[in-house]
């Protein structure tokens, strides 16, 4: 009875192994996973800004160079900023991304091995590592949630600026037009009225003749 119950508990801690086995891939696939997507969400967020960045002082060359456009090159100017700035942040989130997993590393790298459950024991070096990681990745993710935000405002100030330089060129149509009617002669009417003046006084000596 006692051999079958020594089996029992031996058949039960392996399949604790194999359970803990599965739950720590599991924990080391999904960082892996964690630390790919931030890098790929921080490098699209790079991608978004610069590129935005690069198009929007190509088409602000454009402008200074093309006196006729109705768009001003000053309504540019804060898109332009908030798109840096969202740059900048972008390059902080990229920074954190590094930071924040040094620290996780750092804080596993201070644990202690012990020979008793859970088998490692954490410190204090380890513990503040650890906090200070905590940290950097709360800060990451709104740096990254920052830059974000500022591209969106960034795409919407451009979306005034160029309904601003359509509204000004209706308006100038506007004034062109009207201009251009005030500025047409009005004359043919008095050419007319002088005309038929002009008949009728010569109709009327022949008429005065008469006997």
């Amino acid at each position: 009875m006692a051999e079958r119950d020594t089996d029992l508990d031996e058949l039960n801690r392996q399949h604790a192994l194999r359970a803990h086995q599965v739950h720590y891939s599991y924990l080391e696939k999904g960082n892996e996973a964690a630390i790919s997507s931030g890098q790929a969400a921080v490098k699209n967020l790079f991608l978004m800004h610069g590129g935005a960045l690069v198009a929007m002082m190509a088409f602000t060359s454009g402008i200074l160079t093309n006196n006729a456009s109705t768009v001003r090159a000053d309504g540019l100017v804060d898109p332009m900023m908030r798109f840096a700035f969202g740059l900048a942040l972008a390059a902080a989130a990229s920074a954190g991304t590094y930071l924040t997993n040094y620290c996780y590393l750092a804080g596993a790298h201070n644990q202690t091995l012990v020979w008793s459950h859970p088998y490692l024991e954490k410190g204090r070096a380890s513990k503040v590592w650890e906090g200070i990681g905590v940290a950097l990745h709360v800060a990451t993710v709104a740096l990254a949630f920052g830059s974000l935000v500022l591209f969106v405002c960034g795409f919407m100030g451009v979306k005034d600026a160029l309904a601003a330089a359509h509204d000004a060129a209706q308006i100038e149509d506007t004034s062109d037009a009207l201009a251009e009617n005030a500025e047409q002669p009005v004359s043919a009417p008095v050419e007319a009225g002088r005309d038929a003046g002009t008949e009728a006084s010569a109709i009327t000596p022949s008429v005065a003749e008469e006997p």
